[in-house]
């Protein structure tokens, strides 16, 4: 056990930890501007090293930490494609992105540095469409992760979300929106969790004042909890997430010149 004083840290024990990220990003980009389509192949390297981890357990100002000795390693790879295509006679444009992930981490399991992989593989697909006084906007995008160690323990989850966002104008200076997302996610032997979140939003334009003001009400359905999951290396958590009911929000935005 470590003691020392909360003011006094330095280095990898201190409130701040040591943490080193390298990132390297290469693209190569077509663009057909006579049909309008572009396509984008891209390639995405990142290397992360944290500091040691450790038990801590506060006591007033004071910490107690059982230290494990060395860094946790984070590396991945990762490919993208990605095609938009425009189509002026109907006014609307689709973009599809196929995306794959590999990373590996170096993190310990019962006190033991234990190798862990994530693949992650993503499909995304949107459309948007603009009329005379009406927006419409689709985002669809699907994960299947895939997250296994040395000793071939996988444990494979999968998410769908769904996006529809519509927006009409009332008036030269004013337009309402009207947003819903739905996700769900499925686990292995689990039961699949759903959500729904569908907001609206109008907003006006006072040109003297040089401001908008948006109006909104959330979580229209008063939908109270969803399910969150993230891991990274061998720490996977699976939260239930309770959010406030229906509330309605009022935001103004002064821009100046």
């Amino acid at each position: 056990p470590v003691l020392y004083n909360y003011r006094h840290l330095n280095k990898n024990n201190s409130i701040y930890p040591n943490y080193k990220s390298f990132k390297t990003e290469a693209y190569f980009n077509y663009k057909n501007i006579l049909k309008y389509f572009f396509i984008t192949v891209g390639y995405i390297y990142s290397k992360n090293t944290n500091s040691p981890i450790s038990n801590k357990e506060f006591i007033n100002q004071l910490t107690i930490s059982n230290t494990i000795n060395g860094n946790t390693l984070r590396e991945s790879n990762m490919f993208l494609i990605n095609y938009d295509k425009y189509f002026p006679k109907i006014k609307s444009g689709i973009t599809i992105r196929l995306l794959y992930e590999k990373a590996a981490s170096e993190n310990y399991s019962n006190k033991l540095k234990t190798k862990f992989y994530n693949d992650n593989y993503q499909i995304f697909f949107k459309t948007n469409t603009n009329l005379k006084s009406l927006s419409i906007e689709t985002n669809t995008k699907f994960n299947f992760f895939k997250n296994y160690n040395v000793i071939n323990n996988t444990n494979n989850f999968t998410v769908f979300e769904q996006v529809l966002s519509l927006k009409a104008s009332l008036s030269t200076k004013a337009f309402i929106t009207v947003k819903n997302t739905f996700n769900t996610v499925n686990q292995n032997n689990q039961k699949p969790v759903t959500f729904i979140f569908p907001d609206v939003y109008l907003t006006h334009s006072l040109d003297k004042l040089k401001t908008d003001i948006e109006f909104g009400a959330q979580n229209l359905f008063n939908q109270k909890t969803y399910t969150n999951i993230a891991f990274y290396g061998n720490t996977e958590t699976i939260n239930q997430i309770e959010l406030r009911p229906f509330q309605i929000i009022l935001k103004a935005t002064v821009y100046f010149k």
